[in-house]
């Protein structure tokens, strides 16, 4: 180690020792762009087996792997060879089928934040014929509204994001695409007022409106999914950005964050549900076998079973296929209650905050 930085070739750069063969995917992951390997007779493994496992892994980066008796001029040629291939990003084409993530240390076991579901197995089947039902009416229209509401995200993000950078209210816009991609889950409830959810774009191509709370629309299709039943962290995360009132003070930045964090992920969940029952609903096996197609595809089903709190109807082999195949054959929900209507929905809104206000 002292021999190769002793070069003047050196300076600038910082070298990583890798002792074990256990530590070098980590160590190649967490060191990026560049990674001078040391000492490959300790590491188990010739040099040329060490960078062929590093390529069959997947891994890009410039790697250069050393014998513990190189030479010090062969450590002149390691910082000439760096020197001669700046780092550059280049297209690559992702792994959808292998994908994993490497923690820097023990991040410990994972914090069991919902309790265990109470949902029998019976009460999680009928919650996904229920969804099946209500996709049936409004999948079409649910779909289009989707995606409208992403390419809203699309044309105006730019916009919202200089409001963050000016202090401008406008980035408020934010919670109003947040609840764009609630309403476009909320159209799969059943009983909901799919016409009085909110818009899935701005009401003029030529301007905007930013209400200071949360509009009484998109109000109703939160309260919707929650009244249907929601992951849970989910649902406490939606009802805290909820509250936010449009300001221009210093918490503005902070509000944004979690409003746009907050959509980008509601926004994976809608996605994934318009796929999934877009595959379950027509009578066609095939499209309901593009969903184990691959890993990403796979991934789809989790968010969706996750979102909804539907993994034990949804944990075993096949169980999506043989439940839509008895949505097809005839079989419907029991005990869901369907969602109010709009109008039902202000009313009761209306009583509660007056016995709230009669009361304080």
């Amino acid at each position: 180690m002292a021999q190769l930085m002793e070069s003047p070739l050196a300076a600038g750069n910082l070298v990583i020792q890798c002792l074990h063969g256990r530590d070098l995917i980590p160590t190649l992951a967490a060191t990026e762009p560049h990674l001078v390997v040391i000492g490959g007779d300790k590491l188990g493994s010739s040099p040329e087996e060490i960078e062929t496992g590093l390529r069959m892994a997947g891994f890009r980066t410039r790697t250069i792997v050393l014998r513990d008796n190189s030479q010090k001029d062969g450590f002149q040629d390691v910082w000439r060879s760096l020197l001669s291939s700046p780092c550059a990003s280049m297209p690559v084409e992702y792994d959808l089928q292998n994908y994993i993530v490497l923690a820097e240390k023990s991040i410990g076991d994972r914090d069991e934040f919902d309790p265990p579901s109470g949902d029998a197995l019976e009460k999680q089947e009928n919650r996904l014929l229920a969804l099946l039902g209500a996709g049936a009416t409004l999948h079409a229209q649910a779909d289009l509204y989707l995606k409208t509401a992403i390419e809203t995200e699309r044309n105006y993000q730019g916009e919202w994001a200089l409001g963050v950078l000016t202090g401008d209210a406008k980035a408020y816009l934010w919670r109003a695409q947040l609840f764009r991609y609630v309403s476009a889950l909320a159209h799969y409830v059943p009983g909901v007022d799919a016409s009085c959810l909110p818009l899935p774009n701005p009401p003029s191509t030529k301007m905007d409106f930013l209400p200071a709370a949360l509009s009484g629309e998109a109000f109703y299709a939160l309260n919707a999914v929650r009244a249907f039943g929601m992951n849970r962290k989910v649902e406490n995360g939606l009802w805290k950005v909820g509250q936010f009132e449009t300001t221009q003070d210093s918490r503005l930045a902070e509000d944004i964050s979690r409003l746009s964090g907050w959509a980008s992920i509601v926004r994976e969940a809608a996605i994934s549900h318009v796929q999934v029952l877009g595959a379950c609903l027509p009578k066609n096996p095939a499209r309901l076998a593009e969903l184990d197609e691959n890993r990403h595809t796979r991934i789809g089903q989790k968010i969706f079973a996750e979102f909804w709190g539907l993994k034990d109807a949804l944990g075993s082999s096949g169980a999506l296929h043989r439940l839509a195949k008895e949505f097809h054959n005839g079989r419907r929900a029991v005990g869901i209650r369907g969602f109010c209507s709009f109008s039902e929905f202000v009313d009761r809104t209306q009583q509660e905050a007056q016995v709230h206000l009669s009361r304080n």
